[in-house]
């Protein structure tokens, strides 16, 4: 099968032609179901008898230069759906997975802040007759129906949120249209909110009914908490911290990683270019005809008084993004009469080509007159050139393209035309005469003064005055497919950032939390401080000194597993490395503001507090 991603309509395959009889055509998909008792691994052992069949059969195409069969691989129709976005959709998973510990450690905290509170109504109720039992189910109850009132909240919110992924999705996610909130969405959302209530509500319980009746009644409703209680909570707090650090410094990354790539110059000035990608039937244009067509299209194009360039390759910078490559390779080179093992794309192209793109080209570019000489004529990318000859000065220097002579006249640089984070690669660009006609599929691409939707309408008439039933796909303008380009490095970002947002809210909420906790803890202890003469100053650093230090050692601990982790981040970040720095740095500097902000509300409401309500209230 030949299918592409939004295919609509599919017809039979008309295989007895010449493209697709020849043995280097290499564009097809096989698929076939395994019978039920056929494991993969057995497959793939056929599938290796075929390809050293096909190898000493057709040496030439199917055979490697050490004499190996060509290895044909095998996978899943799984693996191929996922396989582009599995790395993706794991990250997302785990920041998920990050921002439910951080909501988690929260809820742990206020239980427990409430559960210490509660110790004394919990021996005035044991005093009263109350069992054990009693006071841990009861306890429990409270803290599920919190959990479920707080998880239905969140699968209203999980609704608008699924929308809003589903809206932003780079639309490469296999069967984002099947996303939604359904019934196991809800059931596994309040199934987890049960378990979270149920999970961190029986330590609190079990602390506020373990304690002695006698003690608990003795001691006062403000007494301070146990070593051991405020160790947990702030236990709790720097576990927060450091989760919503590993979430900050990946979004931090992926940050610096987006818009470095947006600055990147793709070798070519893209304002005012448009391409129409062009498929003749193969039935009624024979290789002859495809190139005596492509002549008269550009012959007409240019006429246009809105275009200034216009030129015609097999692919065209950003017709196709990412890993996807030519459809015409090879390694089938030699210099001097000695292979070279080299595998490059071989990109036909006619006259105007890297003029109209503005690329730097050393030497020369191809012109109309370079079509059916000999040697070819042919431009290398720089990185081609290494390859071949271990330098960039190559300018009329001969290698052999299978059974054809090529002479270099120029050497292209720094063109990105497989995407921003692609690089350059090594292309060789020849007279589309000379191969360029013997592919069905081509594109048109021209360089207008006016805006280029404008000039779309007048370039389509244009062709169907030479071919009035050839079907057009939808064009393109340089400039959007680029953008288009960055769909998924932005759709990431903005997921992560979000997340990272969300983390730092729940971690600023959770310092804020235990702070004024804390404060109230220690009331009476502020207030004799006050009243020995301590300033409000001194009472404001000690609060706010306690946060700081919960907030150092969570970054600390949030820097180690960030660096721990940042390193499954390699594959999506473009200049950057997965231990940046000035990352690392600026996400700490963060975070701590964050942490000592959250502790400052606290400390200021303990150092304005009136030192003999304090002492009166104990």
């Amino acid at each position: 099968a030949l299918v592409e991603r939004g295919t609509e309509v599919y017809f039979p395959l008309n295989m007895p032609t010449e493209r697709f009889e020849h043995p280097g055509y290499h564009v097809l998909r096989v698929a076939a179901r395994l019978r039920a008792d056929v494991p993969m691994a057995q497959a793939q052992t056929e599938l290796d008898g075929v390809a050293a069949a096909m190898a000493e059969e057709i040496p030439d195409y199917y055979q490697e230069r050490d004499g190996s069969p060509r290895p044909m691989g095998i996978a899943s129709l799984q693996e191929i759906t996922s396989r582009d976005v599995s790395g993706a959709l794991l990250m997302l998973m785990g920041a998920v997975g990050l921002m439910l510990a951080i909501a988690c450690a929260n809820v742990a905290n206020l239980f427990l802040a409430r559960g210490t509170d509660r110790v004394r109504e919990m021996a005035v109720r044991a005093a009263l007759g109350a069992g054990r039992r009693r006071l841990i189910g009861q306890l429990i109850t409270e803290s599920a129906l919190l959990s479920v009132v707080g998880g239905f909240l969140g699968v209203g919110l999980a609704y608008v949120g699924v929308r809003a992924f589903v809206m932003l999705s780079p639309g490469d996610i296999p069967m984002i249209h099947r996303v939604g909130v359904d019934l196991r969405v809800l059931g596994f959302a309040l199934g987890i909110s049960l378990l979270t209530g149920i999970l961190f509500g029986v330590a609190p319980a079990w602390q506020a009914v373990s304690v002695r009746v006698t003690d608990a009644l003795k001691e006062s409703g403000n007494a301070s908490a146990s070593r051991h209680k405020a160790r947990l909570r702030h236990t709790l707090v720097v576990a927060e911290i450091a989760l919503a650090l590993v979430l900050l410094t990946g979004a931090g990354l992926l940050f610096n990683s987006f818009v470095r790539l947006q600055a990147v110059d793709p070798g070519f000035e893209a304002e005012g270019v448009v391409v129409f990608p062009l498929i003749l039937d193969d039935q009624r244009y024979t290789e002859e005809n495809r190139a005596q067509f492509s002549r008269l299209v550009l012959d007409r194009v240019r006429t246009l008084p809105s275009i200034s360039h216009a030129a015609i390759g097999v692919v065209t910078p950003f017709l196709y993004y990412g890993d996807t490559h030519c459809c015409y390779q090879t390694s089938r080179f030699a210099v001097d009469g000695e292979d070279v093992e080299v595998r490059a794309s071989v990109q036909p192209v006619t006259d105007d080509y890297f003029e109209l793109l503005g690329a730097t080209v050393v030497g020369r570019e191809l012109t109309a007159d370079d079509a059916g000489r000999s040697p070819w004529p042919g431009v290398v990318t720089e990185q081609l050139a290494l390859d071949l000859f271990g330098t960039t000065d190559v300018i009329n220097r001969t290698f052999e393209l299978r059974d054809d002579q090529v002479i270099i006249v120029g050497v292209v640089s720094g063109l990105h035309a497989w995407g921003l984070d692609q690089g350059t690669r090594t292309e060789l660009y020849i007279p589309f005469e000379n191969l360029g006609a013997g592919f069905a599929d081509f594109a048109l691409m021209v360089r207008t003064a006016q805006h280029p939707s404008a000039a779309i309408p007048a370039l389509r008439d244009a062709i169907w005055q030479l071919e009035p039933d050839l079907p057009i796909e939808e064009p393109y303008i340089m400039t959007s497919r680029i953008a288009e380009s960055l769909t998924t490095p932005r759709f990431l970002t903005t997921m992560l950032l979000t997340f990272a947002a969300v983390a730092i809210l729940l971690a600023a909420g959770g310092i804020y939390g235990t702070m004024l906790y804390s404060v109230s803890q220690r009331r009476r202890e502020l207030g004799i401080r006050v009243a020995l003469g301590a300033g409000r100053g001194k009472v404001l650093g000690i609060v706010v000194g306690q946060g700081a230090k919960l907030a150092l050692i969570g970054i600390a601990v949030g820097i180690a597993g960030s660096l721990a982790l940042s390193r499954f981040l390699s594959a999506m970040v473009y200049g950057i490395s997965t231990t940046d720095a000035p990352t690392f740095i600026l996400v700490a500097i963060l975070l701590g503001l964050v942490a000592v902000a959250a502790s400052y509300l606290p400390a200021r409401r303990a150092a304005a507090a009136d030192p003999l309500e304090a002492l009166r209230s104990e």
